[in-house]
């Protein structure tokens, strides 16, 4: 068997139908070209970022807060 000239080839999916007809084809193109897929599938994140958990005793009491506020 000939070693491909491919190191693999790469698809981005997004669920989509034209996401998927990509896939299909490159997985038959990389049976061809004797190499594998990498289908890749990113996102961006949606609503607010969450910061880390801060624990009661780690918050200022409200008299600090007062404090500083003045």
């Amino acid at each position: 068997m000939k070693q491909s000239t491919y190191e693999c080839l790469v698809v981005g999916v997004d669920g989509s139908d034209a996401s998927l007809t990509a896939l299909r084809w490159s997985a038959t193109q990389a049976r061809l070209l004797r190499t594998h897929v990498v289908a890749v599938h990113v996102w961006l994140p949606t609503g607010t970022y969450r910061a880390p958990y801060a624990s009661p005793a780690e918050l200022p009491s409200p008299e600090q807060d007062r404090r500083r506020a003045a």
